[in-house]
């Protein structure tokens, strides 16, 4: 064994460039697949603080413009949490947000 890790670090002290630009490639690639892992970790677990994280869900309201394009909002408005809440029987509790900007 000690003979092959002494051929490894002859070829390693030889192609010095080579053996760089693998190192560098490494690195990389690892940096990479790390960040992709933490990115998706995250955006799979960003809901799960809540004890009921389960029973939490996202609610949208949609609008269709003068040219037919359906837009979508993530937003509840408070006026209507009452009328909402007595439609959904499965809602227990909803909060109200404001719209920022009026369109």
């Amino acid at each position: 064994m000690q003979k092959n890790l002494k051929l490894a670090w002859r070829g390693y002290i030889r192609d010095r460039a080579f053996t760089g630009l693998n190192g560098l490639s490494l690195t990389i690639g690892l940096f990479v697949a790390y960040t992709a892992i933490s990115y998706i970790r995250f955006e799979l677990s960003y809901d799960t603080f809540h004890r009921n994280a389960e029973s939490v869900y996202r609610l949208i309201r949609t609008y269709r413009s003068q040219d037919y394009s359906v837009i979508g909002f993530a937003n509840w408005d408070a006026a209507t949490n009452r009328a909402q809440q007595q439609q959904l029987d499965a809602l227990k509790n909803a909060t109200g947000v404001v719209d920022a900007a009026q369109f």
